[in-house]
């Protein structure tokens, strides 16, 4: 009787037939443990995030946003968040109106900085002027 030599794809099926079984084996051990660890977030779907949580999000945000804070700036948007029990979508909404609660005071400010400054200007221009004419 001839002996045929095992071709390429016979010997490809039982290697990927291996490592397929392994997989699976891998998989049935891993996904009881995931179940036991996904219980507690399902029940409550909220999660208590660390103050280092809170500013990591916050400059993650700022960044996607375009904008650059200092050290200062990002641990009072932080601490200006809701601590308790907050989903991950929560957070990042709260951050985000942070964000531009802070950009509308920032903006605030600015705009009567330079309402004053040129105001300063307009008042010493009235000043001069009434120098020369009077």
């Amino acid at each position: 009787m001839p002996t045929t030599a095992p071709t390429l794809t016979q010997h490809q099926e039982a290697e990927t037939r291996t490592e397929q079984e392994t997989m699976d084996d891998r998989m049935q051990m891993i996904a009881p443990l995931e179940e036991d660890n996904n219980e507690g977030a399902i029940a409550s779907d909220e999660i208590d995030y660390s103050d280092a949580d809170k500013r990591a999000l916050t400059v993650q945000k700022s960044q996607e946003l375009g904008i650059t804070l200092s050290n200062t700036e990002i641990n009072l948007i932080a601490d200006s968040i809701e601590q308790c029990g907050e989903s991950l979508d929560e957070l990042l909404n709260g951050i985000q109106s942070a964000l531009v609660a802070y950009i509308n005071h920032k903006t605030s400010q600015n705009t009567q900085k330079i309402d004053s400054a040129l105001d300063a200007v307009v008042d010493y221009a009235e000043q001069k002027f009434n120098l020369v004419v009077g």
